[in-house]
C-alpha cells in the first residue's frame, strides 16, 4: 500500500495506480496539528492492520506517518519504502528528522526520490535511493467545459496563468503578486486556500479558486495559457511542472539547477524576482503555442525514461 498523510496527492495516486496497489490518503480533518496527527496516526495503524501489506510506501514528510506504520506488528513485518519529497531533506520544518528517516529506510527498505540530485544526497548518507520522477499525467479526452464550481466558468474567456500553490515556505508568493500587478491584461489563477494576508494584498487580476475538485483542476489546466511552478528551494521538482508537461502547456518555473536540467529549453525560467516573474509571464503568454510544442516534444522523451524507472521500482518491490 501507499500511505500519504494528505487529502490527495497526484504523485502518490499515480504511482499507486501504476504499481496496482491501494493509495491510502489520511487527511486528519480539521483542528490543530496535534489532533490531526492523532487521527492520522490511528487511521494509519488501522489501515496497516487490516491490509497486512508486504510492502508499504510512505510519503515523507511527515516523520510520524513512517512511525505510525512501524508502531503496529504488521508494519514492522513489512518492507518500508520512503517516497522522499524535497521537504524531507530541505524544509527546515522536517530537516531535523532526515537522519531518523534515512536510518529507518536503510534498515528496512530504500528511498524513492524525484531527481538525481536528491538521490546523491541520500546515497552519500548510506541509504539506497531510486530515482522516480512523477508519472506524467495527461488531460482526458472526454473533459467537458462545465465546471463543478460554477464560478470558475468565467475563467474560460480569460487569458490566464494557472499557479497551483500550497502557500509553502519555498513559494515566492509576494514576488508573484507584485509581478501580477505590473501586467493587468493577464490573470494569475492561484489554487488552494489562500491565507488572508495573501488574498487581502493581491491585485485585482489575481484570482483565488480555493480548493477545487480534481476534475475542475484539469479543466483549469486545459483552459490556461501557461502554468507557473515556482520554488526558492534547490533539488525540488514541482508537481505543477509535471502537470504542465503532461498537458503540453507552456511552463514558467524557477532557474534552479534541478529544474534547468529537467526542462531544458522547453520552459521559461525565472530567478523568482518580481521583474523576472513578470517578464516570464508575459513571454509564456505571448509564445504559448511555440512553448507548448516544445513541452510536447520533451514529454515524449520523458515518458520513455519514466517507463524504465517504473520497471525498476516494480522489480524492487517484487524482491
Amino acid at each position: 500500500m501507499f500511505i500519504s498523510w494528505i487529502r490527495h496527492h497526484g504523485r502518490s495516486a499515480d504511482l499507486a495506480a501504476a504499481l496496482d496497489i491501494p493509495a491510502i490518503f489520511v487527511d486528519g480533518g480539521n483542528g490543530n496539528v496535534l489532533r490531526r496527527y492523532l487521527r492520522q496516526w490511528n487511521d494509519t495503524r488501522q489501515a496497516v492492520r487490516s491490509g497486512r501489506p508486504s510492502h508499504v510506501i510512505v510519503m515523507q514528510p511527515p516523520l510520524p506517518a513512517l512511525l505510525a506504520v512501524l508502531s503496529v506488528r504488521e508494519g514492522r513485518r513489512s518492507r518500508l519504502i520512503g517516497d522522499l519529497h524535497t521537504g524531507a531533506l530541505e524544509n527546515p520544518k522536517w530537516r531535523w528528522a532526515s537522519g531518523i528517516v534515512l536510518r529507518i529506510l536503510r534498515r528496512r527498505g530504500f528511498a524513492v526520490v524525484t531527481n538525481e540530485e536528491l538521490a546523491e544526497r541520500v546515497s552519500v548518507r548510506g541509504t539506497e535511493a531510486l530515482v522516480m520522477h512523477d508519472l506524467l499525467p495527461s488531460l482526458p479526452d472526454t473533459l467537458d467545459n462545465t465546471p463543478d464550481d460554477p464560478k470558475l466558468a468565467e475563467l474560460r474567456s480569460r487569458t490566464f496563468i494557472l499557479v497551483p500553490v500550497t502557500y509553502a515556505n519555498d513559494e515566492p508568493i509576494d514576488a508573484l503578486l507584485e509581478a501580477a500587478s505590473s501586467d493587468r491584461d493577464v490573470t494569475w489563477v492561484l489554487t488552494g486556500r489562500a491565507p488572508t494576508s495573501v488574498s487581502s494584498s493581491a491585485p485585482p487580476n489575481v484570482y483565488f479558486t480555493g480548493y477545487v475538485s480534481n476534475v475542475d483542476f484539469l479543466r483549469l489546466l486545459s483552459w490556461c495559457s501557461a502554468v507557473a511552478a515556482l520554488t526558492t528551494r534547490e533539488f525540488t521538482m514541482q508537481r505543477a511542472g509535471y502537470e504542465a508537461l503532461g498537458a503540453g502547456k507552456a511552463l514558467i518555473t524557477s532557474n534552479t539547477n534541478t529544474l534547468l536540467r529537467y526542462f531544458e529549453d522547453a520552459a521559461v525560467f525565472t530567478d523568482n524576482s518580481t521583474r523576472s516573474i513578470a517578464d516570464a509571464g508575459r513571454r509564456a503568454v505571448d509564445e504559448s503555442r511555440a512553448l507548448a510544442l516544445k513541452m510536447t516534444r520533451l514529454r515524449e522523451a520523458k515518458i520513455a525514461s519514466e517507463s524504465m524507472a517504473l520497471q525498476s521500482l516494480r522489480a524492487r518491490l517484487s524482491e
